[in-house]
């Protein structure tokens, strides 16, 4: 009888133990704040930041060497001018296998990334922002709800092709990524 009490203590402890690793897995991974993914378009208002031109004023040279960097570009609106990849017939695609590919869509409600499978669409989702600074690569990301997500296929600038999302799985197109806060503190601006 000891041993078996001595058994389901032990198995219990190994389960408290587990559970206890996978808690701090959690808050480790969230940044210790429900807030910290939870974001929307337009939070506030254009008012509520200051901009380039309120620095023009006082630090010309600053503004005018700043917005030619890297960092200026790291977030755009996904809108023509600033998506990098073709949307040309025959290079508008990012074949996973012979069955699943995703086609990148333009037409009068924006722009969309699109899985087809055996030729039939079966999930679309708008492309709403663009991250990257066009020297190495962008990413594009889409609102869901007040959720910001990551599309699954990006553009790739030394090869001029479109490429698998950087952190998703190389055999199947995917739409959970989660980007929160602490990825747009440096790939993006007005983060509020």
């Amino acid at each position: 009888m000891f041993r078996l009490l001595k058994k389901i203590k032990r198995q219990h402890y190994i389960t408290l133990l587990l559970l206890l690793l996978v808690y701090t897995g959690v808050l480790l991974c969230s940044g210790f704040s429900k807030n910290s993914t939870t974001m929307h378009a337009g939070i506030l208002p254009d008012s509520m930041y200051a901009g380039s031109a309120s620095c023009m004023k006082c630090h010309k040279a600053i503004c005018d060497s700043f917005a030619g960097t890297a960092h200026y570009f790291t977030s755009r609106p996904a809108v023509a001018e600033f998506i990098k990849g073709s949307f040309d017939s025959g290079k508008n695609h990012f074949d996973y296998n012979q069955f699943v590919n995703v086609r990148l869509e333009k037409n009068d409600s924006g722009f969309f990334q699109t899985v087809y499978i055996n030729g039939q669409p079966s999930h679309s989702e708008a492309m709403d922002i663009v991250v990257g600074s066009v020297k190495k690569g962008q990413t594009y990301l889409y609102w869901k709800e007040n959720l910001l997500y990551q599309l699954p296929i990006s553009y790739y600038v030394p090869t001029k092709s479109w490429c698998n999302s950087p952190g998703y799985p190389a055999g199947m197109p995917r739409f959970s990524r989660l980007i929160g806060v602490r990825c747009l503190e440096c790939h993006g601006s007005r983060v509020g």
